[in-house]
């Protein structure tokens, strides 16, 4: 079993959020939105983006409207 999920939710709540809770949201937001098209922009970090963040269960698997889906869809709010 890998420690990133671990380590990434401690970061997540013992730094990330503590500094994005004092930052006006849409700034927040607008930040975020650029990294991430940052990280999808390269090679290099879609792989490490991939490697952090993949995950395979079988029992995630669906089938929607005739497309097969590896894991659920979700968007956090305000991704719509």
């Amino acid at each position: 079993m890998s420690v990133f999920p671990a380590m990434s939710a401690a970061i997540y709540r013992y730094v990330a959020k503590p500094l994005f809770f004092r930052r006006d949201p849409e700034d927040v937001h607008d930040s975020m939105t650029r990294f991430g098209e940052f990280l999808g922009r390269h090679d290099a970090t879609r792989l490490m983006t991939y490697m952090a963040f993949a995950f395979a269960d079988g029992r995630l698997c669906q089938r929607i409207e005739g497309i097969e889906f590896p894991n659920p869809i979700g968007l956090a709010a305000g991704f719509d």
